[in-house]
């Protein structure tokens, strides 16, 4: 999985020659996913304006669409997922960032901040799950349109799988800190519950790829261990995954 561009500009994105080569070809071909947000908007990507004031989620001189600060994440903002002005931002024209992904020759995206409708469901919008299952089927849909066999992958919230219009219209699902929180284990109940739901992609023949930020080595066994057993497919990287797995730095000893 790669972003699209080095920094998040249009100036260093990714060549389709420089996407081929990444995925290679014959028995060792991979398939090269793109990464994408799409319940988030970020302020260093090319669509940003200079003139968008998101200090509040009413400000103005800012698209519709955009809402306030994950005081998380600096730099990315909730965004009304629903409206027309953000899905003109993912796709319908040269610019937009779906288009620019098929244009590049990745094999499918990975959708991230699924999730989004948690933050917008508990300030009143009640349909806000049912509109973000919405927009994950329109993107696949016309992305497909486009290129047969594109991929979709969104990441997190399994519980979805539980709507066979969600499962049919995803081929396969990226789940973050199943087992760990960093080096902190998680609730076995809670784990319990998450593998429960992501056997329902498993079940239907798509691939879970598990994430995992732990950095301790016998952590990273346990993941591995764990996950091949479910079937999944697990990765222990850095949280901003900004360099290769194999790069992280473990602490001395663990």
């Amino acid at each position: 999985m790669l972003d699209h561009s080095r920094d998040g500009s249009e100036d260093a994105a990714y060549s389709s020659q420089e996407i081929a080569l990444v995925r290679g070809s014959g028995a060792s071909a991979k398939v090269a996913l793109c990464y994408l947000s799409i319940g988030e908007a970020e302020d260093y990507r090319a669509y940003w304006k200079r003139d968008w004031r998101p200090e509040t989620d009413t400000a103005a001189g800012s698209p519709p669409f955009l809402g306030p600060v994950n005081p998380d994440w600096p730099g990315n903002y909730k965004v009304r997922y629903w409206l027309p002005e953000w899905k003109a931002v993912l796709r319908g024209g040269p610019s937009a960032c779906l288009d620019r992904i098929l244009a590049q020759g990745f094999d499918g995206v990975y959708l991230d901040i699924i999730d989004a409708y948690d933050f917008w469901r508990d300030r009143g919008v009640k349909d806000a799950e049912d509109q973000m299952v919405d927009l994950v089927k329109e993107l696949g849909a016309y992305a497909r349109a486009r290129r047969p066999g594109f991929l979709v992958f969104p990441q997190n919230k399994e519980e979805l799988g539980a709507r066979r219009d969600y499962l049919e219209a995803v081929d396969g699902i990226g789940r973050e800190d199943l087992y760990f929180e960093g080096d902190k284990r998680q609730d076995a109940g809670a784990i319990a519950e998450a593998e429960a739901h992501l056997d329902r992609f498993r079940q239907a023949g798509k691939p879970v790829l598990l994430i995992e930020y732990c950095r301790r080595a016998g952590l990273r066994e346990e993941v591995e261990r764990r996950a091949r057993a479910r079937g999944y497919v697990p990765l222990c990287a850095e949280r901003a995954l900004d360099r290769p797995p194999e790069a992280a730095p473990r602490r001395p000893g663990k």
